[in-house]
Formats: C-alpha cells, structure tokens, sequence
C-alpha cells in the first residue's frame, strides 16, 4: 500500500469537480491511500467516494481571489498556505505528492518534497503568452514533474526544453442528474443551444452572435434559442438570450440536460494550451459539441470525429441543421473509456510503484 498526499493551495471552485475525479481515481485502484491536504470547507465540497484523512489548513488563509493570481498580494497569500502545509506535514512519510492545482510564481519559492507532481491547469497556457512564465515552469521542472492533460500540452512543453512531464487524461466527472426543481425555464418546447463558459470567450465571435440577424432569423424559424452565460453584456435578438446573474448549481445543471448542443466559442490566446472542464461535462453527458475553430481544441480532432467544428455564423448554422435533421450517433465511448476513473487512477498508481 502505497501513501500520497494530495494538495490544493488555492482551493479554486471550478476546481472541485476536477479534484473530485483525480481523488476518486486514487481511490479506486485498492493500492493506494491518500491524505487531502485542504480546508475542511472546501474538502466538504467533494464528493469522496472512499474514506480519507484530512489535514485540516487553516481556512483564514484562503482570503485571496484564486482567480487573479497576478496581484503580489495573492501570491504573498498562496505562498504562506504553502509554507503552512509545509510546515504540518512530514512530506518525507509519502510516496508521492500530487499538487492538483498551483501558480507557477509563487510555487517556486516553497520548496516541496523531490517526488512531488504538478498538475498543469491554466500553468502552460500562461507560460505560452508570457517569457516569464515560461522560465518559471522550467526552473519548477528541474525538480518536480509536470502533469499534462494531452500531447498538445507535452509538444509544447518538448518544444520549450522541458522534458520532465508525464501526460494522464483530465477525466471525466459522472453525467448530471436529471430530476432538478431549479430550473431556468419551464418551457420545455424551446431547443436550447447552451454557451456554460463566461471566461476566455472569443469576444469578436460573441459580440457577432449578439448581433447576428441571420442567425436570429435561423434561431427563430428552427425553435432553437441560444443561452449564453455572460455577465454585463445583453442581446437585442429575440432567439439569443443573456444571461448575466450566477446560477445556482441546479439551474446550470438543468440547462445543461435540457441544451440540445453545447456551444464553446474560447479564445485563442486566453484558452490556448487549457483543457475545458465543460468540454468534458458535454461528453459525460452525451451532449452535441460545437466548437469555435481556432487551434484551442486540434488535439480533439485525434480523438472524437463527431465534435462539430465552424469559424463563421454561416458555418455554425449549416451545422445546427444538420446536426437537428439526422440522430447522431455520437463516438464518445473511446474516449469516456481513456478519461475513465479507473484508467486515470492505475495511471497515477503506476508513478509510484
């Protein structure tokens, strides 16, 4: 029986989904047993599916907006949890440490353990846009490894010297249940396009679907609306609706089951080299992908031929229509098996023994 410590310094809410798939993982390979080095507010999130020990970090330090790392008084903050978690623990007693989410700034200056991992989120992607960045991860990969999600990330860390990366599948979390009392909108004759992401969008493909006459003309003759999650921004458009408070966990949920497609127009320079948490909410649960063309997901194209890829609105409405006049028989179950709980967790398994 193999020990791992699992950590996450800065405990990001979009997060736990993911950090509930990887602990899960773990957890279901029988040959391992895992600590969670968290608040115990934020581990009461996760939905845990064996027991674990929790090492309870102070929930004061988390005072910080772990969304906006590059204020000096964030990475002040996230470097005293690290320090506070290096502190409690005897990172010598584990095989293995998982950081599961981490800033590449202000990780280099705590010093954890040589067998420690580093799984890289938004951390390449900032390394692509930014000369510093870059630096940083590698002088972190000298002496720790990186875990990447696909091999577009790895080429791009083997193209920039650093070699000292494994890659394991992001996962995928368990399709959304169906039987919600939330719901956005009762009227269950609408088809609904749903557009989840309100971060990193393409802003000159948005701001053309917010005023896209034809589009709407298209929307309304096919009964088909469009619910884009976008704060501080409204449409004229009839068939194209905004929606700019926070919904509740059920609200986005029951949108989600009711969307007929899921529509992920990112951006190219804020999304390149990042793997999409809802992308992998779309194929847990069998929704139609619709995905704005601009490099973010070519590493997709290895793998599902059944993702709808466009560059222009006329493109986009060409697929709506073909994609409502045939039942498609969506090829997901390859890479449901690769993402699968079991698969990532011998994975992880198999760097310790």
């Amino acid at each position: 029986m193999k020990s791992i410590l699992y950590i996450d310094p800065i405990c990001n809410k979009g997060h736990i989904g993911f950090n509930n798939i990887y602990i899960n993982a773990l957890l279901s390979t029988d040959k391992v047993k895992i600590d969670l080095a968290l608040p115990k507010s934020y581990a009461n999130k996760l939905t845990i599916n064996k027991e674990y020990n929790l090492v309870d970090i102070p929930e004061e330090l988390y005072t910080f907006n772990s969304t906006i790392f590059k204020r000096l008084s964030n990475r002040v903050k996230i470097i005293k949890i690290q320090c506070n978690i290096k502190k409690s623990i005897r990172f010598e007693s584990y095989d293995l440490v998982l950081v599961s989410t981490f800033d590449n700034i202000s990780l280099l200056f705590t010093r954890f353990s040589k067998n420690t991992i580093l799984v890289c989120h938004n951390n390449i992607r900032q390394a692509f846009k930014s000369k510093m960045h870059l630096q940083f991860l590698r002088l972190l990969a000298k002496r720790y490894k990186l875990l990447v999600f696909n091999f577009d990330q790895y080429d791009f860390l083997k193209k920039n010297k650093i070699s000292n990366a494994v890659v394991i599948p992001h996962g995928i979390r368990e399709p959304f249940q169906t039987d919600f009392s939330e719901k956005l909108s009762h009227n269950d004759q609408k088809k609904k396009i749903f557009i989840p992401s309100s971060n990193s969008l393409d802003r000159n493909f948005v701001r053309e679907l917010l005023i896209s006459q034809r589009l709407n003309d298209f929307l309304a003759v096919s009964n088909y609306f469009i619910y884009i999650k976008i704060p501080k921004q409204k449409s004229a458009l009839s068939n194209v609706i905004t929606i700019n408070r926070y919904l509740t966990k059920e609200e986005y949920k029951s949108l989600f089951i009711e969307s007929t497609h899921i529509l992920l127009p990112y951006d190219k320079q804020q999304f390149r080299y990042r793997v999409s948490g809802v992308f992998f909410e779309a194929i847990a649960n069998d929704k139609s992908l619709l995905i704005y063309d601009n490099g973010c997901f070519d590493w997709v194209k290895k793998h599902i031929k059944s993702v709808n890829f466009f560059s222009s609105i006329e493109e986009l409405i060409s697929i709506i229509k073909v994609t409502e006049r045939n039942n498609l028989n969506l090829d997901y179950d390859e890479f449901k098996r690769i993402n699968s709980q079991h698969q990532i967790g011998m994975s992880l398994s198999n760097l310790i023994l």
